[in-house]
């Protein structure tokens, strides 16, 4: 359950620009900081783009934030702003999300449009488990 919880906060940090990250038992414990963040082992940083960790249970995961580049019923492939791109596997138990649609809970992968930004977390073996997308900001008008 924890697990699940931590995913879930990397997920959702990421998402939406904190970009939360786990962090092993012994980098939490030398942080001079006893807020609940370090004793649950999760710190933010707004400079993780992508990522890989393996549990405990010996299941290798990995993350990428960027911008949605192709995406289709099967597929979504991610770029970071490093150049770096993944492309996973989409089933239908990828758990997705399109935030500020209005919509409120679980949406599907064809919500997801190509320019969106988006976090993709998925396992090693190229398979999506969540697709967290936001629709590109609107380019700002301005009048003369």
């Amino acid at each position: 359950m924890i697990g699940t919880k931590l995913i879930a906060a990397t997920v959702a940090g990421a998402a939406v620009g904190a970009g939360t990250f786990a962090l092993s038992p012994t980098q939490a414990a030398a942080g001079s900081s006893a807020s609940d963040s370090s004793r649950h082992g999760v710190a933010r940083s707004n400079n993780v783009i992508h990522g890989s960790w393996v549990t405990r249970n010996r299941v290798h995961h990995e993350s990428i934030r960027g911008v949605v580049r192709t995406v289709n019923s099967s597929f979504i492939t991610v770029r970071a702003v490093d150049g770096f791109t993944q492309t996973y596997h989409v089933t239908r138990t990828t758990k997705v999300r399109v935030l500020g649609d209005g919509h409120k809970g679980l949406d599907r992968i064809g919500d997801v449009k190509v320019g969106d930004r988006a976090l993709l977390v998925g396992t090693g073996n190229e398979q999506a488990t969540h697709v967290i997308a936001r629709k590109p900001k609107p380019a700002s008008s301005t009048t003369s």
